[in-house]
């Protein structure tokens, strides 16, 4: 075996978040078994380092885990859309037992490690459609321009790569993009959002091992593999998560092998132990109870449950009747679903009740509101009725209170006499 790189996918570091746990563990694995393989060259961060702008724990957390990487072989990190400019500049600048480059602008970026092997990496970060709109460019045009460009950047760094390579050593392309036809982990293709490289673009850069970052759930889309999340980052997200491993052998190639010059090379997948977030739907009724089904994502295809729920997150969400509301109680469902990690219950009211019906609709008064229900219903109103709701129509305020505080005086007064003649 010549060398062998680990690429790590999407992270979305994020102290705030309740899955940041979960984040973590998946780092603690791949360090630990990435760095007792026998011949590692290089860590490779597919982009999405951080979820969102970073905070103080953020980046103490990330400096810490780069230094961890840092201390058995070379790291690469390439910008994603999730990182904030400038947010991954500082990391650059750790120091450790080997280099930690971060690559905000597409380059080649020359890698010697451990092996004694030159690795050239061609990496592409995510490309914004932002700096074409600051460079003025019409908004319906962004597309079709920010493609012409990202076609001739790819074309200018598989060019680059090929010189590299040219001179000796290994070639590989990393970028955190959105490819044409990858498929998100809700079973939706990713078209028309963004900007998009083909996979033509991809062919560009011959017969080199490709990896990216960016679409989280993992797959092959042309010669590319997309790596995919660390962990779920949304309800739905059930597929299993992984790191790669990139294999480099100096073993005579066969025909039907894929070579990088004299070298063969293989990706291997290796599955990470993180809690997968299962998204279950269903509907509550008197007569037939609580019934549910899972779906791979919202809006997504039904899937298959697992076996057991233990160690999975669960979020219920079903639909009952308004009008039977408090006639059913959650710990119906949590027993269900007692094994999972965490569980989430969202019931949705259905509105049931039968709209107003045209006859009252069109009454004007409340008094003929009523007798038209009335008859609607065949009820028979109780004397006084129309008298009392005539007096909530009353427009004279003043006139209401007299009338009701007269009431009333007269019924207290009624009562106290009723009480001393029984004394």
């Amino acid at each position: 075996m010549a060398l062998q790189i680990v690429g790590i996918g999407d992270i979305h570091l994020r102290s705030t978040s309740s899955r940041n746990a979960e984040r973590l563990r998946a780092l603690d694995q791949t360090l630990q078994e990435g760095s007792r393989l026998p011949h590692l060259a290089a860590w490779i961060l597919l982009g999405d380092v951080f979820d969102a702008r970073s905070t103080v724990d953020d980046r103490n957390t990330l400096k810490d885990y780069l230094r961890s990487l840092a201390a058995h072989a070379p790291v690469v990190i390439v910008q994603g859309n999730h990182c904030a400019p400038g947010d991954l500049d500082i990391f650059g600048e750790l120091s450790g037992r080997w280099p930690i480059h971060v690559v905000t602008n597409p380059r080649i970026v020359d890698v010697s490690g451990p092996t004694g092997h030159d690795l050239h990496v061609a990496c592409l970060p995510y490309p914004h459609r932002a700096s074409l709109v600051a460079a003025g460019t019409d908004r319906s045009e962004i597309l079709d321009v920010g493609m012409q460009a990202l076609q001739g950047t790819c074309r200018g760094l598989a060019a680059e790569l090929a010189v590299a390579r040219s001179r000796g050593g290994l070639g590989l392309f990393a970028g955190h993009v959105n490819v044409e036809g990858s498929i998100a982990s809700n079973g939706q293709p990713s078209i028309g959002k963004e900007l998009s490289i083909t996979t033509e673009m991809l062919r560009m850069f011959g017969d080199v091992p490709q990896i990216l970052g960016h679409i989280h759930l993992p797959q092959q889309i042309g010669t590319a593999h997309y790596v995919g999340s660390v962990s779920p980052c949304d309800w739905g997200e059930t597929e299993q998560k992984r790191y790669v491993t990139v294999s480099f052998d100096d073993a005579p190639a066969t025909p039907d092998d894929v070579v990088d010059g004299r070298y063969q090379y293989v990706i291997e997948s290796h599955p990470l132990d993180i809690a997968r977030m299962w998204h279950v739907e269903g509907e509550y009724s008197r007569e037939s109870g609580f019934s549910w089904r899972v779906r791979k994502g919202p809006g997504g295809a039904v899937d298959a449950p697992p076996a057991t729920w233990a160690g999975a997150e669960v979020r219920v969400r079903y639909q009952f009747a308004a009008s039977e509301r408090g006639m059913f109680e959650a710990s119906g469902i949590r027993e269900i679903f007692k094994d999972a990690t965490r569980l989430e219950i969202e019931p949705i009211a259905v509105p049931d009740r039968g709209l107003r019906a045209p006859e009252v609709q069109a009454a004007k008064t409340l008094g003929d509101k009523l007798g038209a229900w009335a008859r609607l219903n065949n009820t028979v109103t109780p004397d006084g009725v129309y008298e009392k709701l005539a007096l909530l129509e009353h427009d004279d305020t003043g006139s209401v209170l007299a009338e009701v505080t007269a009431h009333v005086d007269i019924l207290e007064h009624g009562q106290l006499v009723a009480v001393k003649r029984a004394a």
